[in-house]
Order: structure tokens, then C-alpha cells, then sequence
């Protein structure tokens, strides 16, 4: 009989073990943010708030790092959840910037006040090596979002940035006229300036990403100097607000940089991080009419002329290249759906996208 009970000890035992993906314990899990009280808050940058997982021969501990202190004890895992119990933190004095995050992590979010908290955990590895780590409380709304790669801001988003295109859902894009100055310098501390043509703006932004989304800049503040504005003048540019982060991405083309937010799906502001040719100007401004369209797509390109012209697939494969009559282009021969149509002239190009009926 006795052998019998240990039997099925063990068997519990090993059932619990494999439960849990052995991959948790082997990553150092670096907090992103933390939602308390209907409210989420960010991992202040260049801060080292972690958790990390243990297992040892069945027993399950767990420790996290703040600012100048340290929280463990033991986890108690049972299915999709997990119970943070017999949690103890060292009592160091925390005079810096940042441990009131200290306070909120430790005592109201992975505890209550020491006392046990109860999540349920999802766990995600990705074959770029990322992985994320999301325990969450339905009940009282408290949960904390983590990755296995600590917070670095890519240090390209450091530079002057200028306004190059404007985009508004369904409708035409938008060139901006590089003789109206529209641009923005984003420091290393997160704080901006701009200029969107005679009005001047300042202000700071919060940094946070997830590995899905790209990043993310979150708007803390903004004021603006308008009194050379004669008369006032609409400004292009926009940073969001308190209520809508924007989505934002970095990516390198040659010796070409761009930066890109979204505000709302379909809603962006394009950058780089050189001012544009008037050739290149020229490029965007072209039309090409009708959207959708039937059988032939129209040219409008006035202002400069063009050498080719690309209907590419959005696997990007070249289905036709046209070099002449580039005022029409019959696009009978293809299957209805989405495409994208490149307009070529000299070294310069742009994509636009369009829909064949």
C-alpha cells in the first residue's frame, strides 16, 4: 500500500512537470508593463524589472528583480495557472526615480501586499527566438506582459526625421511639399521637436513594444508656438495623445532610414531621414485612376515623365513591365484582387497599390 501511494505521488508529480513548457525556466522574463487599478503602466527604460521561473526536481520557486530590491518565493502551477505563495521581498531603502514602479510591481501586481496571487499564464516561443509570457487575473483585472529580451529603443529613432507622405484609409495618399517644412527630432531621452511648417512643437513621448507590433510611442506631453503662423496655418503633423499610442516601425532601405506610425488603422505619417528629390515629389503626386479598376488603368503624370512602369503581386513578383504608352495599361489579363502598380522614372520609383475588379 505504501508503495502504491508513492506510486501516485510521483505520477502527480511528473503530470505537473509536464504540464509546464521546460522552456519557462529557461529564460529570464523581462517585464514590459504591468495593469493595476483599469490602468497600464510601462516599464520605465533602462530598468531591469524581471521575473524568473525555477524548477528543481519538481519544486517550483520564482524571484524578481526592481529597483533596488528583490521578491520571491514559491509557485504553486495547476493547469493554465499559477500562484505566486509564501512571497518575501528584501527590505533595502528605494529613494530613486523609478521605485514607486518597484512598489507597484512587487506589492499590489505579483502579490497583495505579500500575500498570495493567483493568475492564469500564457507562454509563447516564436522561431525567431522571441517569446513572451502574459499572466493575467480575470477576476481582478491585475495581469503583466513579458518578454525574454530586455527593453533596448533601437538607437536609429535618435535623428531628424522629415515628412514625406501622409496616408488617410480609403483615400489618396497624400505627398508633402517638400518647400513646407514638416519634420521632427527625437532625442535620447524621448523628448521631441518639430516643425510643421511655420508652427514649432516640443514635447515628450513614452517608449514600450511588444514583438508583434513593432513599438509603440506613447504621447506624455506637447505645446506649440503658432505666432509666426500668419494667418494660422492647419498643421500635418500628429502624435497621438494620452488615449491612442501610436504603432510605429523603423526599417532601412540602401542608405536610406523610414519611420512610420499608424495613430489608427490605416491612419499613418511616413518619414526619412533625408529630405526628398523634387523628382522624387514628383513621383508621388502622380495619379492613378480608376481604383478599383476594370479593364484600364490611367496615368496622370504631368509633371514628369516616366520610364517604366511594374505590376507587381503582393508576393512581389513582376507579373508585366510596360515601357511604352505609359498613359494606359490595359490590365484585362488579370484574375480580380489586390496589386501593387510601380511607376518608374530614372533612379527614382514609387509603389501604389490598387484593386482589379
Amino acid at each position: 500500500m505504501k508503495n502504491t501511494v508513492l506510486l501516485c505521488l510521483f505520477c502527480l508529480t511528473a503530470l505537473g512537470i509536464k504540464a509546464q513548457d521546460p522552456q519557462m525556466f529557461e529564460e529570464t522574463w523581462y517585464l514590459r508593463n504591468v495593469f493595476f487599478d483599469g490602468s497600464q503602466t510601462n516599464t520605465p527604460l533602462n530598468e531591469n524589472f524581471n521575473l524568473t521561473l525555477t524548477s528543481n526536481n519538481g519544486v517550483f520557486s520564482f524571484s524578481a528583480n526592481g529597483v533596488e530590491n528583490e521578491l520571491s518565493g514559491a509557485v504553486n502551477f495547476n493547469g493554465q495557472t499559477l500562484q505566486f505563495q509564501d512571497v518575501s521581498a528584501t527590505l533595502l531603502d528605494c529613494e530613486l526615480a523609478n521605485c514607486d514602479y518597484e512598489t507597484l510591481y512587487f506589492y499590489s501586481v505579483l502579490s497583495d501586499n505579500l500575500s498570495d496571487r493567483t493568475f492564469n499564464y500564457t507562454v509563447d516561443f516564436y522561431n525567431s527566438g522571441n517569446a513572451q509570457l502574459r499572466i493575467y487575473n480575470n477576476t481582478t483585472g491585475v495581469r503583466a506582459y513579458y518578454t525574454n529580451k530586455p527593453l533596448a529603443v533601437n538607437t536609429a529613432l535618435f535623428q531628424t526625421w522629415y515628412l514625406y507622405l501622409m496616408r488617410s484609409d480609403l483615400a489618396p495618399d497624400t505627398p508633402v511639399d517638400p518647400s513646407l517644412l514638416r519634420q521632427v527630432t527625437i532625442n535620447e531621452d524621448l523628448t521631441f521637436t518639430a516643425i510643421d511648417n511655420c508652427a514649432e512643437l516640443w514635447g515628450a513621448f513614452e517608449y514600450y513594444e511588444e514583438f508583434v507590433n513593432g513599438f509603440y510611442l506613447q504621447l506624455l506631453t506637447i505645446e506649440n508656438d503658432v505666432s509666426d503662423c500668419t494667418p494660422p496655418s492647419g498643421g500635418m503633423l500628429y502624435f497621438g495623445d494620452e488615449n491612442t499610442p501610436l504603432t510605429a516601425f523603423l526599417e532601412t532601405e540602401g542608405e536610406t532610414q523610414r519611420f512610420y506610425y499608424d495613430a489608427n488603422p490605416g491612419f499613418g505619417w511616413y518619414y526619412k531621414n533625408n529630405l526628398l528629390s523634387v523628382e522624387a515629389i514628383a513621383l508621388e503626386k502622380i495619379k492613378v485612376y480608376p481604383n478599383p479598376v476594370k479593364e484600364t488603368l490611367q496615368i496622370s503624370s504631368s509633371e514628369m515623365s516616366l520610364t517604366s512602369i511594374e505590376i507587381v503581386s503582393l508576393q512581389g513578383k513582376v507579373l508585366a513591365t510596360f515601357t511604352d504608352a505609359l498613359e494606359q495599361i490595359n490590365l484585362s489579363h488579370l484574375s480580380s484582387g489586390v496589386y501593387f502598380i510601380r511607376l518608374i522614372s530614372g533612379e527614382n520609383s514609387v509603389v501604389k497599390k490598387f484593386i482589379k475588379k
